[in-house]
């Protein structure tokens, strides 16, 4: 049964999403038409081109992540707690199944949206000095790529590309939970139900961030070195531990949307409010 769940959520989703995407592609393989051809490179012609270009790269790529972040939000609050909800929650599934589904269904939409934006941004990379970036590639090496990546978390090349999805994923799982338990708190009103969610998505979100700004800052006072140089920049700061400073966030992101996946469990299946 969770199968067919899955199934048709994406039958459910697919053509919408798939649309969006299919306008990112539209652009970047414009981009890489105008790139690709010295006449739009030139002339007052070729400025214009070009910033009509930028212009559509940069709406496509908004409505890329906007557009679909709001599609797949509509559609969990429209499932599960308007009028449709009464046919969601009569499915000989349980209500966690029903939620597990939507929100799976949801993340898997987002991180492909991030796919399509890095495969896009090197496509037009390629397209407008190919020769550049193959010699670049061709100069890297493992070593190279370990010292970059140890000045910048503390960690070698594969490490870092494994924290960087790991962060990836918990954001975006993070974005999701606090939209879908700010949902379900509001459904718990009798009226105003959309506002009352924007207000505690509001409130979940200021309250995520002061509490990473305190958990941060405290974190980092006890593993930065402070050094005062005789010069007029005064004093400066210098990390001596950089592999200390992104596990906390990590696990703050993933505590964040382990409360915000409870509450919305604990509601959906016990306090529904359809009226």
């Amino acid at each position: 049964m969770l199968g067919k769940l899955f199934r048709n959520e994406f039958k459910c989703t697919w053509k919408a999403v798939v649309t969006i995407y299919a306008v990112v592609i539209a652009a970047t393989l414009l981009g890489c038409l105008f790139l690709g051809v010295e006449v739009f490179h030139t002339g007052k012609f070729g400025q214009i081109m070009a910033v009509t270009f930028e212009l559509t790269y940069v709406f496509a790529i908004i409505a890329l992540f906007l557009v679909t972040f709001i599609f797949i939000c509509s559609r969990f609050y429209k499932t599960m707690y308007s009028d449709q909800g009464y046919l969601t929650h009569t499915l000989p599934v349980s209500p966690l199944a029903n939620f597990n589904v939507k929100l799976v269904t949801a993340l898997v939409w987002l991180l492909l949206c991030g796919v399509i934006l890095i495969v896009s941004v090197f496509a037009l990379l390629f397209s407008a000095d190919g020769k550049e970036m193959m010699d670049m590639i061709g100069h890297l090496n493992m070593k190279m790529l370990n010292d970059a990546c140890l000045g910048l978390l503390g960690y070698k090349f594969w490490p870092t590309v494994g924290i960087v999805l790991l962060m990836m994923v918990l954001g975006c799982l993070n974005i999701l939970c606090m939209v879908f338990a700010a949902f379900s708190l509001g459904q718990l009103f009798n009226q105003h139900k959309i506002g009352a969610a924007i207000g505690f998505g509001v409130g979940l979100y200021f309250v995520e961030q002061i509490v990473s700004s305190i958990l941060l800052i405290g974190w980092m006072n006890r593993f930065i070195l402070r050094t005062v140089y005789i010069s007029s920049s005064g004093e400066e700061y210098v990390l001596t531990n950089e592999r200390l400073i992104v596990w906390p966030i990590i696990i703050s992101i993933a505590i964040y949307s382990l409360v915000e996946y409870i509450i919305s469990v604990v509601i959906i299946r016990k306090h529904v409010n359809l009226d």
